[in-house]
């Protein structure tokens, strides 16, 4: 199940990547076409098929924590943040669907950004919570210098990006509340990638192999969404053809990317529920069998 599962989700990443790429040749190629005009949003199909799926994964791993606790609720803050992406997603292809999308740009579209800074605050609140609940054990967090890096780079280039009309697509938007949150998306990537970065780290000291991964590649989804739009302060760089394919592929597949941490996290609450049901239904024979497997590493040791 495992295999299957990841090997299901590598191929997503990739179908993104492709997909996303194809949305910018078709453009490129016949932009005022019927097709040129529908490829604008083509690849939200695949973006809602993730975020409901990567929706489902976090329910499932809410149920792991018992009622009140903080890690019960850090992953129900996640569910959410996937729900109000998924909505956002849904909301741009039905204006595809309906004509919308060019014709009411500056308004009615516009509206996406309530959803889009939505999910971006319910993510940092699930990461902030799952960090306060590792802090509360008195375990502090040793960063390394690529960690260092990593943030500074996060915070010192996001002025860059707002200040870019190419990627700030709202910011011309009739309600001027939908100017805001436009304006402030970069700000609020770039805390949510700090906070990834914070508890991505102190999970690895922790040994939290599996979480760990988990927690990588939603560091690596947010960074690749700002890397993308970092790319359009420089029109000369992101208008090359071959790049502006590329960009749009990456931009595609980081909510793929996403979900690939979700799944792996996702693997880690099948895993558990496995050892639990075997301890079940044969107590004895696990018990036996973990005895056996400690003696052996102690005789390796020695």
């Amino acid at each position: 199940m495992r295999r299957v599962t990841l090997g299901l989700l590598w191929t997503g990443v990739m179908v993104a990547a492709v997909a996303g790429g194809a949305v910018r040749v078709v453009q490129s190629v016949q932009p005022s076409s019927y097709w040129g005009r529908l490829s604008a949003e083509g690849d939200q199909p695949l973006n809602s098929v993730a975020y409901a799926i990567a929706l489902f994964f976090c329910l499932r791993i809410t149920a792991d924590y018992g009622k009140g606790t903080p890690m019960r609720l850090a992953w129900m803050f996640m569910a959410a943040s996937c729900s109000t992406s998924l909505l956002r997603h849904v909301f741009e292809l039905g204006m595809v669907q309906m004509g919308l999308a060019n014709t009411m740009r500056t308004t009615l579209v516009s509206l996406r950004q309530i959803p889009t800074e939505l999910s971006l605050v319910f993510m940092a609140a699930s990461l902030l919570v799952m960090w306060r609940s590792f802090a509360a054990l008195g375990l502090g967090v040793r960063f390394k210098w690529f960690d260092w890096v990593l943030m500074a780079a996060f915070l010192f280039l996001i002025p860059l990006i707002s200040s870019s009309p190419v990627e700030m697509r709202d910011s011309h938007s009739a309600y001027t509340f939908i100017r805001f949150l436009q304006s402030a998306s970069p700000y609020c990537l770039a805390v949510v990638a700090v906070l990834a970065v914070f508890l991505y780290r102190t999970t690895t000291d922790l040994g939290a192999g599996q979480l760990s991964l988990s927690l990588w590649f939603v560091l690596l989804s947010v960074a690749l969404r700002l890397f993308v739009m970092l790319l359009g302060v420089w029109p000369s760089l992101s208008e090359h053809p071959m790049i502006n394919i590329a960009s749009r592929g990456t931009f595609a597949a980081s909510h793929w990317v996403f979900l690939l941490g979700m799944g792996y996290r996702w693997l880690l609450t099948v895993s558990n529920s496995e050892m639990v049901s075997r301890y079940q239904q044969s107590a004895e024979a696990e018990l036996a069998e973990l005895s056996r497997m400690v003696m052996t590493t102690s005789r390796i040791r020695n």
